[in-house]
């Protein structure tokens, strides 16, 4: 299977570029929506501000 990378700087479009690239026939893996889904997970943002000794602030 043909694997592609997108890759840019903050707002650069690379969501829209995924989702047109996607159009239903192949798989997308948004590495947006696993990091929403984390940072909204209280035990992983309690186990990472320990790991790196981090200060508490709001994700």
């Amino acid at each position: 299977m043909l694997k592609i990378g997108i890759t840019g700087s903050l707002a650069s479009g690379k969501s829209t570029v995924a989702k047109i690239l996607s159009r239903g026939k192949y798989p997308l893996f948004s590495a947006d929506k696993v990091v929403k889904e984390l940072y909204s997970n209280k035990k992983f943002i309690k186990k990472i501000t320990k790991i790196f000794n981090l200060k508490k602030k709001k994700f």
